[in-house]
C-alpha cells in the first residue's frame, strides 16, 4: 500500500504536456471531449452552446434511476476496505460514490488534464484517500495486481477493448472483480438517435458501442459473474411532463424488469452491466 501511494504521488506530478506527447489522435480527441463535458467552463473557456451540444444526450440519464441504484448498492457491498480503480472516471461521480463507501484507496484515472484537476479540487480535498491521475487505460502506469476492484462506467467503448481488457486483468489482484456499465449497440431506435447527435460522442466511441461479442472477449480473460440489462421503456419517460414523470418512470422500470428478463429481447436495452472476476 505504501509503495502504491508513493507511485500515485509520483503520477500526480506528471506534466500534462509530456503525457499527451505520444498519444494517438483518437485519444487527443477523447481529451478534448472529456474536458468539454466534465471540466468547469471557467477552466475550458467553452461556450454554453458548445457544452450543450456535446452533452446533448445527458437529459436521458435522468431516467436511469434503476441502474444507478444497482451500481450504488454494488459499490457499498464490494468496495469497503478495498483498493478500487475507477478507469476513465470522467467527472468523478462514481469515484466519489466509491470514496463514500470507505475504501482503503480509490484511484480515478483520466486522459484529460483539466478533468483530473477539477476532480482533485472537488473530491480529493474531501476524501484524502481519493487520488486522480493522468493515465491511459490501454497502457496504465499503475503496477501489476494493485486493485481489488475495477469499475468502468461508460469507458470500454472509448478504448481498444482487447488491449484495455488485458490491462484490466494485469491491474486486478487474483479474485479481484470488475464492474462495467455500458451502452448496448443493437436497438435500431437508439442507434438512430446516436446518429442524430454526433457532437455528443467522439468518432471512436460512436463506432465502438459494445455488444455481446465484446462482452465475450472480456470473458475470455476474466470469468463472467453476471450480465444484466437495463432500460428499454423507461428511457421514454423523459418525454413525459415533469409533474407525472416520476410515476411514469416507476411504471416503466417495472415493465423493463419483466420484459428485459426475456432472452434476445434483452438485446434491445439501452444499457447493460457486466461483472467479472479474475480467477488466475
Amino acid at each position: 500500500m505504501e509503495n502504491l501511494i508513493k507511485k500515485l504521488e509520483e503520477l500526480g506530478r506528471v506534466n500534462s504536456e509530456d503525457f499527451i506527447k505520444n498519444l494517438e489522435d483518437r485519444k487527443l480527441e477523447e481529451i478534448k471531449h472529456s474536458d468539454l463535458i466534465h471540466a468547469p467552463q471557467d477552466m475550458t473557456g467553452a461556450t454554453d452552446d458548445k457544452v450543450k451540444k456535446a452533452a446533448k444526450t445527458r437529459p436521458v440519464y435522468e431516467t436511469n434511476i434503476a441502474v444507478r441504484g444497482y451500481i450504488n448498492k454494488w459499490i457499498k457491498e464490494e468496495c469497503e476496505g478495498k483498493v478500487v480503480i475507477d478507469l476513465a472516471c470522467g467527472s468523478g461521480e462514481i469515484t466519489e460514490k466509491i470514496a463514500q463507501s470507505n475504501p482503503k484507496l480509490v484511484i480515478g484515472t483520466e486522459l484529460a488534464h483539466l478533468t483530473v484537476k477539477a476532480n482533485q479540487e472537488r473530491i480529493s480535498k474531501k476524501f484524502p484517500n481519493a487520488y486522480f491521475i493522468l493515465d491511459d487505460c490501454e497502457k496504465s502506469s499503475l503496477p501489476d495486481n494493485c486493485a481489488d476492484i475495477i469499475i468502468c462506467s461508460g469507458m470500454l467503448h472509448h478504448v481498444d477493448i482487447n488491449t484495455a481488457s488485458d490491462e484490466i486483468k494485469r491491474l486486478l489482484k487474483k479474485n479481484g472483480k470488475m464492474l462495467a456499465i455500458e451502452a448496448l449497440k443493437y436497438n435500431p431506435i437508439f442507434n438512430w438517435y446516436r446518429n442524430r447527435t454526433p457532437e455528443a460522442r467522439t468518432h471512436w466511441e460512436a463506432a465502438h458501442i459494445l455488444g455481446l461479442n465484446e462482452a465475450n472477449l472480456i470473458g475470455s480473460k476474466l470469468k463472467v459473474i453476471k450480465i444484466k440489462y437495463w432500460q428499454l421503456f423507461s428511457i421514454l419517460s423523459v418525454f413525459f411532463p415533469k409533474r407525472i414523470r416520476t410515476g411514469v418512470l416507476f411504471f416503466f422500470n417495472l415493465l423493463d424488469k419483466i420484459v428485459l428478463s426475456i432472452p434476445y429481447v434483452q438485446r434491445m436495452s439501452w444499457i447493460f452491466t457486466l461483472e467479472y472476476i479474475k480467477k488466475d
